[in-house]
This record gives C-alpha cells, structure tokens and sequence, in this order.
C-alpha cells in the first residue's frame, strides 16, 4: 500500500518511479566508491569501508549506491 502510494504521489508531480531491487544491489551493504560488500547489522549507523577507507553515514551511503544503479540503469537505456 505504501508503494503504491509513493508511486502515485511521484507520478502526479511529474516523475518516475524506480525501485532498486534491494536483495541484487545490497545497498545498505555495499560501498558506494569501491562496491565492497560488508553485511552489517541495524545497530551500525557509520558506513567505514574495510577496502578502500571511505567513511560516511550508513544511510547516506546507502543513498549513493541507489543514485549510482539509478545512472547505470539509465546510462544503459539510452544505448
């Protein structure tokens, strides 16, 4: 019901909808800078990746994988 809601109030202000297949891109688990994979629980709010260094919060982290599979979906239509 939610998702439906959202996708109305998104379609009646003009926009698109997209649903990023969670269980595929991991986004709350994955690092937006060097796609290292680190399962995490819901306790750990800092996003500190053990490859490559990068510190943020979890959330915004997570945001950033999203807008990322949004510019490579998009990215990958256009061809």
């Amino acid at each position: 019901m939610l998702r439906s809601a959202i996708e109305y109030k998104v379609s009646e202000a003009g926009g698109i909808f997209v649903e990023v297949p969670t269980h595929k891109v991991k986004p709350s688990q994955r690092c937006p800078k060097c796609d290292y994979v680190k399962p995490k629980t819901l306790s750990e709010r800092v996003h500190k990746c053990l490859q490559c260094n990068y510190t943020c919060d979890r959330d915004f982290a997570s945001a950033q994988v999203c807008a990322e599979y949004l510019r490579f979906l998009v990215g990958n239509q256009r061809r």
